[in-house]
């Protein structure tokens, strides 16, 4: 995972004036309603994390923070909206892995995921995990290479559709393994799982949290996170790496940034805040056990430098699996 709470830079006390703030400064701002951006629709993972953020954060920087959503694209159209808002601190996008990495490799976008943001805090990664329909005779990763090794033509995997992480995740397995099956896009998650459940596909790269219920009940089977350590809330699963895959990471991610030359003492008091936020024990539960792991907002430095690396890293995927966007 990028970041570590031992990492986290900003003291939760911190005064005003060891933030670079002048008083002036730290009283007049903020004095209106903040606007939190997300590139997807209500009641999915970004919708849960952005909820659990602002709650707090309200009650740190003394006014509203009113969630606008702007589905479509793949988060792309949230993020070019942030992109060319003013930079005064007020309008806030819940980055992710999608708009910030994948997303900008497979189509044009209205933005520089590094250079038209300024980051203000990693919030943790969202990991994934390898299921198998419970009939296919495989509870292991190396069993499931020695598979589709054996019968390259025969198996097929699901994911929550073209260009999610899911299917990078599934396309760097089979880079990395040397191994082939056919990828069978769907429209969103819960048809993927359904249609794995009934054995129409034999293999899935699903998020955990929506798919613990049914590795608890035995209706699909988990064999290895995709994370480089092991799911809080899936301890007895070895990661993918852990299983000879060395190297394996497939962690999608969020994040939180704010529109390109914020003021320093704006995007000081904001990092200060998401800080604060992530070091709140509440909301820390809220957010792991709904899957999130290794959360801590980390250096600026350190999210640009997450960002840059996925960039390349997904970029390099995509190019290899020949992974295009349909219209």
């Amino acid at each position: 995972m990028p970041f570590n709470r031992r990492q986290v830079l900003f003291a939760a006390a911190a005064a005003p004036w060891a933030l670079g703030l002048a008083p002036a400064k730290a009283s007049s701002w903020p004095n209106q309603a903040f606007k939190v951006h997300i590139g997807y629709s209500t009641g999915g993972a970004a919708d849960l994390v952005a909820r659990t953020l602002v709650t707090r954060m309200e009650q740190l920087l003394g006014q509203p923070m009113v969630l606008e959503y702007r589905p479509g694209a793949g988060g792309a159209i949230a993020a070019g909206f942030v992109a060319r808002q003013p930079s005064d601190g007020y309008n806030l996008y819940l980055a992710d892995t999608g708009s910030m990495s994948i997303i900008p490799n497979l189509r044009p976008v209205p933005y520089d995921p590094v250079k038209d943001f300024t980051p203000l805090g990693y919030v943790g990664s969202s990991g994934l995990v390898a299921l198998v329909n419970p009939k296919l005779p495989v509870n292991d990763i190396p069993g499931l290479i020695r598979l589709l090794k054996d019968k390259p033509d025969e198996y097929t995997y699901s994911s929550s559709g073209i260009g999610s992480p899911h299917q990078l995740a599934g396309e760097l397995f089979k880079q990395m393994t040397g191994t082939q099956m056919r990828h069978i896009p769907y429209r969103g998650a819960a048809p993927a799982m359904n249609d794995l459940m009934a054995g129409q596909v034999q293999i899935a790269f699903a998020t955990i949290a929506p798919a613990l219920s049914l590795i608890q009940a035995g209706r699909v089977r988990a064999i290895g996170v995709t994370s480089p350590a092991r799911a809080t809330s899936l301890k007895d699963v070895p990661t993918i790496a852990e299983q000879g895959v060395a190297g394996y990471d497939a962690t999608p991610w969020f994040a939180m940034v704010g529109p390109a030359n914020l003021p320093a003492p704006i995007a000081q008091r904001l990092q200060q805040t998401m800080a604060q936020t992530l070091s709140d024990p509440a909301v820390v539960a809220i957010l792991e056990r709904n899957g999130l792991e290794g959360i801590a907002p980390g250096k600026p430095e350190q999210l640009t430098s997450v960002i840059r690396r996925d960039l390349s890293k997904w970029g390099e995927v995509i190019k290899t699996a020949g992974i295009k966007l349909e219209g």
